[in-house]
């Protein structure tokens, strides 16, 4: 899809256009704009020019909005009816020197002049590139207000760049196939990192689970267990007792005004007849076992993230 994009919108709508306009003139007029007989105008003449000078508003309302695909949409509508004006007129049939190919000629290099710098926000350096073989500076697109774009008239009987390059190109099977194989390669060495991994659960997932830090204020042994202790922690001024299986890596005493890390939502469980609201993390590496807490001072109850 993304190379039938590129090929079919960028290279030969935008660029085929640009391209067609500017190597005619290139070569049918000695690479100058030509001047137009504006009293020759036709009705379809006419109706295209105000299509050109309308376009542009609309794209603009459309970039205040933040509705970017649709302002995209009639950025193209631009290229595509500059390449039905040339085919509707046959432009490749007019004779030079005449009023009618100077007019008809202004036209298409005025929708190209407009395509130019509509296209700037979208794709500055193609922008430039364009008013560049227009005969224009690099900085003039910078002196254009939003509001003049389809009214400010492309400048004639001056010289335009002998030089036309390739606005786009079109990217060949080839390169779709590396960028493919390269993705695969990416996919299967992420599948190889998370070999290890019990369950991969994605961000919405785990945004459930509600991580705080809480302050421990109390901490006993529950009895006939060498396991369990019960704690009694504070999550942001709320008292919560925990039973953790911690007992054999923590005296009761060595945990008290800690700051550590618990699950706040899990759901209520009955251990030994006594019930627990929530879970205290840990990290373990075989007989290494550490409370997950925090490096700085924080208030209990504040988020983890």
């Amino acid at each position: 899809e993304f190379q039938e994009k590129v090929n079919e919108e960028l290279a030969n709508a935008f660029g085929n256009l640009v391209s067609r306009v500017l190597k005619f003139i290139n070569s049918k007029n000695s690479a100058v704009i030509p001047t137009p007989n504006m009293s020759l105008l036709t009705h379809f003449d006419q109706n295209v020019l105000k299509d050109i000078e309308e376009i542009p508003q609309r794209i603009g309302t459309l970039l205040e909005n933040f509705e970017f695909r649709e302002a995209i949409r009639y950025l193209r509508e631009i290229a595509f009816l500059g390449n039905k004006y040339v085919d509707t007129v046959k432009m490749w049939n007019l004779k030079p020197g005449t009023e009618e190919f100077n007019t008809k000629v202004y036209i298409a290099t005025q929708i190209v002049f407009t395509l130019g710098l509509a296209m700037y926000p979208f794709m500055p350096k193609s922008s430039q590139n364009i008013l560049k073989m227009l005969g224009y500076s690099e900085d003039f697109i910078k002196s254009v207000s939003w509001d003049q774009i389809g009214k400010i008239t492309v400048k004639t009987n001056s010289k335009i760049s002998e030089e036309i390059e390739p606005l786009f190109t079109k990217i060949p099977d080839e390169v779709i196939e590396a960028q493919i194989n390269k993705l695969k390669f990416s996919a299967q060495k992420e599948n190889i990192d998370i070999e290890n991994v019990d369950e991969v659960i994605d961000i919405e997932y785990f945004k459930k689970v509600d991580l705080r830090v809480a302050k421990v204020k109390e901490a006993h042994r529950m009895p006939k267990s060498r396991k369990l202790i019960k704690l009694i922690v504070d999550i942001g001024g709320i008292d919560k007792q925990i039973i953790a299986g911690i007992g054999e890596h923590y005296e009761p005493e060595e945990i008290v005004g800690k700051d550590i890390i618990v699950v706040n939502n899990l759901k209520p469980a009955k251990i030994m007849g006594e019930t627990s609201y929530g879970m205290l993390l840990a990290a373990k590496d075989g007989d290494n076992f550490v409370l997950l807490s925090v490096d700085k001072t924080v208030s209990s109850g504040a988020k983890v993230s």
